[in-house]
């Protein structure tokens, strides 16, 4: 029996990932709703990825509805130096680009992590975190006040860019009148 024809077995809440050097059985494996499809040589970014969207995934079944409940329990690893570091998403304050790395300034700690920030904001919530700069996505809770084209969050003034200003401040704004 191979791998696909085990999951054919599963009653359809099992969470399967199919990690194999084959990719001709990749559409079938979506057909038998299988959380992720993995081909050898897996990258380790790949495979963050994956390990992102199975502790999603697990929280959503485990029946985590209030979307304030989500935002606080949400989390990422990220790789930092040689090891694995959980980085809950209401500690983030903001993330900086700083060209094939990024910084994650928490309310604890900062990581230097090898990631671009494209790829760390689309894996973040977007219902709290928003890009404001090609090198800066904030989480809109932490905003302590705007003014003009800058915002302040903890004790750090950051830019907003000219392409995302409009965006960004009806965003921000909104967002404040809805937490009052």
């Amino acid at each position: 029996m191979n791998g696909l024809d085990f999951a054919k077995t599963l009653n359809t809440k099992t969470n399967v990932v199919i990690t194999t050097a084959y990719r001709e059985y990749a559409v079938e494996s979506y057909d038998l709703n299988v959380l992720d499809y993995l081909v050898k040589p897996i990258p380790f970014n790949r495979f963050l990825k994956t390990i992102n969207k199975i502790t999603q995934k697990v929280h959503h079944q485990k029946g985590i509805q209030k979307e304030e409940d989500t935002i606080n329990e949400s989390f990422i690893f990220l790789k930092v130096d040689k090891k694995l570091v959980k980085i809950k998403f209401d500690a983030i304050l903001y993330i900086e680009s700083l060209k094939d790395y990024i910084k994650v300034f928490t309310t604890t700690e900062n990581y230097l992590v090898h990631k671009s920030l494209t790829s760390i904001t689309e894996e973040l919530s977007d219902t709290n975190f928003i890009r404001i700069h090609r090198s800066y996505t904030i989480a809109i809770d932490k905003v302590k006040s705007l003014e003009g084209n800058l915002l302040e969050i903890g004790i750090a003034r950051i830019p907003i860019g000219r392409k995302y200003v409009s965006h960004a401040k009806r965003i921000i704004l909104n967002t404040g009148e809805r937490n009052r």
